[in-house]
């Protein structure tokens, strides 16, 4: 978790508010809301996850907001390392179709970016996975070879002057083979909600298994009872392998 300072990335997200012209309020969106004032008091104490809670209410009331999806993205991206719901709010912010040309190319770039390290951060999750069961398996055969060993040691040598029957050797184990992480299945995607949406729609599309909504409803903090409201954007992550 990173520091409550402005960095540049930051200040750049503050100018392009400005420039959506959402600084000062505008839209029936008020200038200085009670849950906006909560949510910058929280950010610079360096509450930062309850400062995103106060910024996603007050999404709840102002969905058409650039100012707090912009702010949002800022938080998620420099002060919670969380490049998955970054992603989603930079993406939101440019749907919104609000930001000027220059301020677009700039959170285009955020975008890219925290996509890219999403990415990164998967297959690292993967691999991590992998070689914990290749370690597993080997601790059990080696495990095993241990226990037959000990079985053939206490074996009495056979009284006889022939030459004892070769002892067949146990087996040893395989060399660890590296797990390859397979890179499809890595690339976010984004749904908007059409009328007649439902998250078993939305799963069968994208996963081809209605049953599999459950990733859609961690990344966007939704729960099986939440209504899909038409017009919203929803993250669509990687299937878990």
């Amino acid at each position: 978790m990173k520091h409550c300072g402005h960095s540049v990335r930051f200040l750049l997200l503050l100018g392009a508010v400005a420039a959506a012209g959402f600084l000062l309020g505008g839209c029936g969106e008020p200038g200085r809301h009670p849950l906006l004032l909560k949510a910058e008091q929280c950010r610079k104490a360096g509450d930062f996850i309850p400062s995103c809670r106060h910024l996603e209410a007050y999404l709840k009331r102002y969905p058409n907001s650039t100012r707090a999806i912009l702010l949002l993205a800022a938080i998620y991206d420099e002060n919670l390392d969380d490049p998955l719901r970054a992603a989603f709010y930079y993406r939101t912010a440019l749907d919104s179709g609000k930001l000027a040309g220059d301020d677009q190319e700039s959170i285009k770039r955020f975008l890219e970016e925290n996509e890219r390290k999403w990415s990164r951060k998967i297959s690292v999750a993967q691999i991590n996975s992998a070689e914990k069961e290749e370690l597993l398996r080997l601790r059990k055969e080696n495990s095993e070879l241990l226990r037959r060993l000990e079985k053939f040691a206490e074996r009495p040598v056979p009284e006889t002057a022939s030459a004892p029957a070769e002892e067949k050797a146990p087996p040893q184990p395989s060399p660890p083979q590296r797990t390859k992480v397979a890179d499809a299945g890595t690339v976010m995607r984004y749904h908007t909600i059409q009328r007649g949406d439902s998250l078993s729609s939305i799963a069968r599309k994208y996963y081809g298994n209605s049953m599999k909504f459950a990733p859609i409803l961690e990344a966007n903090r939704l729960s099986e009872k939440s209504r899909l409201k038409v017009g919203s954007v929803l993250l669509i992550p990687p299937l878990p392998r």
